[in-house]
This record gives C-alpha cells, sequence and structure tokens, in this order.
C-alpha cells in the first residue's frame, strides 16, 4: 500500500513540475496573456511600439544590443513564441556569432546548426530543449532570435480543440 501512494504522489509531483515547465525571456515565463507578458517586459524598460488583437511589438535593449523590436506572439490567447529582431546591428554576422556563443553557453551545443548551406546567405542555430526551442537566424541580411515555447503552445491547442 505505501509502495502505491508513493508512486502515485511521485506521478503528480512530475506531473506538476511538467505542466508549469516553460521557456524564459528575460527570466519571464513564455505563459499566460499577451497584456501580462507586455507589462512585465515594460517594467523592465522596454516602450510599446505596436499593439495588435494577437501580438505587441516593443523596443528596447536586449543582450547588450540596443533598439531591439521584441515580438510577443498568442495562439488562442496564450503566449507562446518571442522574438527579437535586432533592427541596428552594424555586422549581422559578427552579432550572430556573439549571440550565437552566448546561447551556447548558457544552453550547451547546438541541436542543429546550418550556416550558409544552400549558398542563399541565411544561417540557422537551434537549441532544442524540454521546454521548447530557441531559434537563432539570418535571413535577408536579418537577425531573428526566437524563443518557443511547446508547453504553452500545447495550452493553446488544447483550448482550440477542448469543444471538437
Amino acid at each position: 500500500m505505501k509502495k502505491i501512494i508513493l508512486l502515485m504522489m511521485l506521478c503528480f509531483i512530475s506531473m506538476g513540475a511538467s505542466a508549469q515547465d516553460h521557456l524564459k525571456f528575460m527570466n519571464i515565463p513564455i505563459s499566460g496573456s499577451l497584456d501580462d507578458f507586455a507589462k512585465k517586459l515594460e517594467a523592465k524598460g522596454f516602450e510599446p511600439y505596436q499593439v495588435e488583437d494577437d501580438f505587441i511589438s516593443l523596443t528596447g535593449p536586449y543582450a547588450g544590443y540596443n533598439n531591439c523590436f521584441v515580438y510577443i506572439y498568442t495562439r488562442y490567447s496564450i503566449v507562446y513564441n518571442i522574438e527579437v529582431y535586432f533592427a541596428y546591428v552594424d555586422d549581422v554576422h559578427s552579432a550572430y556569432n556573439d549571440l550565437r556563443r552566448r546561447l551556447g553557453l548558457k544552453y550547451g551545443a547546438p541541436s542543429h546548426v546550418d550556416d550558409n548551406t544552400n549558398g542563399d546567405g541565411s544561417y540557422r542555430t537551434s537549441f532544442y530543449l524540454p521546454a521548447g526551442e530557441i531559434r537563432l537566424t539570418i535571413e535577408d541580411n536579418n537577425l531573428d532570435l526566437n524563443y518557443y515555447d511547446t508547453n504553452s503552445y500545447n495550452a493553446a491547442i488544447g483550448v482550440a480543440t477542448s469543444d471538437l
């Protein structure tokens, strides 16, 4: 009987831990409502730039780069994706290499690297993590960093399909 109770307690603890496991952007869990997430970024010094029904963009410094645009995306009113667009970097490739190195220090070796293998000038480094994916890209000479939270995306899909 004790083994069964212990096993059930371990199951509940592990379910609770995984249900709350989210990627973090600037130490803010990627979850919840659009307005709440935007307010947390504003408290860190970002200023609203554009507000729409399904996303908000803000401007401010990120990772030592000034005047970045941060886009907060939702699906069924749940924040699941944060994108940083580095609009005003002098050298896109140097910034890409700097960010890739720093992300590697925090998250370990990249899971996937595709540096201009097609000859089209696009670069991509991905870190696949238990809570989601972090993807650094250069496309059309634009530098972007995306944080995709798996649990928030799955929660949004659950909302979308709950009545089906």
